[in-house]
């Protein structure tokens, strides 16, 4: 664990995110008494961190399975990163398609 934390201190991003054009969603809490948000690893493109933390509560644990303490609000959370995530793929696809088409009848 003591090697991996290590590596874990020097790393800048998510590794292959970039390269592989991966969308990922992260649901951050301030008061998440597990996981520990680092800015640097979770910036770039593609990337979306949305702070979910709940001011009012005081079990951190709570905080850190904010997915299993609202399961319904956590489906709806990514559901909608989904559809906004497909609607730029479906854009992104159509705009080369129509630029695919302008050259070749050029």
């Amino acid at each position: 664990a003591l090697e991996q934390s290590i590596v874990f201190d020097k790393q800048q991003g998510l590794l292959n995110i970039p390269k592989y054009n991966i969308p990922v969603l992260i649901l951050k809490s301030e008061h998440d008494g597990v996981a520990k948000y680092v800015p640097r690893i979770y910036q770039g493109r593609n990337i979306e961190v949305m702070d979910v933390t709940n001011q009012n509560e005081h079990d951190l644990f709570r905080e850190h399975l904010f997915h299993m303490v609202y399961p319904e609000k956590t489906t709806q959370i990514i559901d909608d990163f989904i559809v906004k995530t497909e609607a730029k793929r479906k854009t992104a696809e159509n705009w080369v398609a129509s630029n695919k088409l302008r050259v070749t009848a050029n």
